[in-house]
């Protein structure tokens, strides 16, 4: 996985630097919310969730004003801290092909995420989530 280990750090680094600029620019939640209240709507009243791919945690802010439990995960640490000041809650850095959780999440919320990897790596993402 040596060369897809470089791919996936060259993303990090990326996403690290330019993480200020993506927050301002995905704070708009508007397109999302049909789909934020229909996986909201399924999940128990203060179920936990994973945001994997939570990027500044802006669905996962929307996931906890509909009153959910939520962690973001995300490969970049940069933009997991982009959006701490003011999108508070609970970050975890981590790769979405090797979680560091258990069966712990009564939900999954994975946006725009899996496009990162490529197409034979979504099985294992998906058995990881």
């Amino acid at each position: 996985m040596g060369d897809r280990s470089d791919e996936a750090q060259r993303t990090r680094r990326t996403y690290d630097a330019i993480a200020a600029e993506f927050l301002e620019r995905t704070r708009d939640r508007g397109p999302m919310q049909a789909a934020l209240d229909a996986f909201a709507a399924r999940l128990p009243s203060g179920g936990l969730v994973l945001d994997v791919g939570a990027g500044p945690g802006t669905d996962s802010a929307e996931l906890r004003a509909r009153g959910l439990r939520v962690v973001s995960v995300d490969l970049s640490l940069g933009m997991l801290k982009a959006g701490l000041e003011t999108l508070p809650g609970a970050r975890v850095q981590a790769d979405m092909r090797r979680l560091p959780f258990g069966w712990v999440a009564d939900g999954l919320w994975a946006n725009a995420s899996l496009l990162h990897l490529r197409l034979e790596e979504v099985p294992m993402a998906l058995r990881e989530l």
